[in-house]
């Protein structure tokens, strides 16, 4: 499953304020519900044609003994910003989906508003 949604645009936003927002969502929701374990990993910052995208690896344990992985990012252009989260049962099926859809974000990301 692939969602995406604007974000309020927050030009100055670090790659520090990203992984510590996620790192601290991990923390929090661990243990609770289903969730059995929730991990963070990979922190990457890149550039893509004057887009920042920050993005980070997740996995989840469930109670079920099933594993689903993520990936979350934040993409920031020159004058909006979007949030981009693909989820799996596969990490191979996350990492490829993700990828077709930050491409196609960062190209609206980076078109300046009107």
């Amino acid at each position: 499953m692939v969602s995406y949604k604007p974000q309020p645009h927050r030009p100055a936003f670090t790659m520090a304020e990203f992984e510590n927002h996620h790192r601290g969502l991990a923390k929090h929701y661990s243990g609770t519900g289903r969730m059995r374990e929730v991990r963070v990993a990979e922190p990457k910052q890149r550039t893509t044609e004057g887009v920042r995208v920050f993005q980070v690896n997740r996995e989840v344990d469930w109670t079920d003994n099933s594993t689903t992985f993520s990936i979350e990012a934040r993409l920031i252009g020159p004058d909006r910003s979007f949030s981009l989260v693909n989820d799996s049962p596969k990490r191979e099926w996350t990492a490829n989906n993700f990828e077709g859809f930050r491409r196609r974000l960062a190209d609206i990301a980076g078109i300046r508003g009107r």
